[in-house]
């Protein structure tokens, strides 16, 4: 008699590298088994490593770290200036310093660069996210509509809109909301722009 033995293997599935979406950057990307390393020089990524591997973004003295979370990364002349998170978390490592960026939250450089960004645009958007946390709102609305850099603007027109909201002036509100779904259709916070409108259009 012949015994045949049928030894079932499971199958193995090769790990799915995070999505990274390029908006105008200038970056080089470098995957292998054990690390996905993205060098950011110049630009905007939106990364999504929700069910996918983890992925590093570094652009200078500066590493971000997007494990089990979606996340947008910014970088103007080879600096990091802005890294905000969607869904999870980030670790942001700044000239050694590490600090874990939450869902929501944006992170900045602790000393503003430059030239890659202007002073006035960057500092107006960090004092608006200041005050917008401080719930001095109106402050914050002011701020935000003084961040008209490229690399921030986007963010302050949805925060200040937000801020508007929080300070109970929802025509303001309305009418900024509108302005951003149609100024920005591609961002990743329509969704939650969308939302805030039918909340204040009521």
């Amino acid at each position: 008699a012949v015994e045949i033995r049928a030894v079932a293997h499971e199958d193995v599935v090769a790990p799915r590298l995070a999505e990274v979406i390029a908006h105008g950057a200038d970056y080089a990307r470098s995957a292998d088994a054990d690390r996905d390393v993205v060098e950011l020089r110049d630009g905007e990524l939106a990364i999504d490593a929700r069910d996918r591997e983890p992925v590093t973004i570094v652009a200078g003295d500066t590493r971000v770290v997007i494990a089990r979370s979606s996340a947008k990364v910014v970088a103007r002349g080879g600096v990091i200036v802005t890294a905000q998170v969607f869904a999870g978390t980030a670790e942001v490592t700044e000239r050694g310093r590490r600090q874990v960026v939450e869902e929501g939250e944006v992170w900045m450089p602790s000393k503003p660069p430059a030239p890659p960004v202007a002073a006035t645009g960057f500092d107006a958007f960090r004092a608006g996210w200041q005050a917008l946390r401080e719930a001095r709102h109106t402050d914050a609305i002011e701020a935000f509509d003084r961040a008209t850099d490229p690399a921030v603007a986007e963010d302050a027109a949805f925060w200040a809109a937000i801020a508007c909201e929080r300070a109970g002036r929802a025509d303001d509100a309305a009418t900024r909301l509108r302005a951003f779904v149609d100024r920005f259709p591609a961002s990743p916070r329509l969704d939650a722009a969308r939302a805030a409108l039918q909340r204040v259009a009521r």
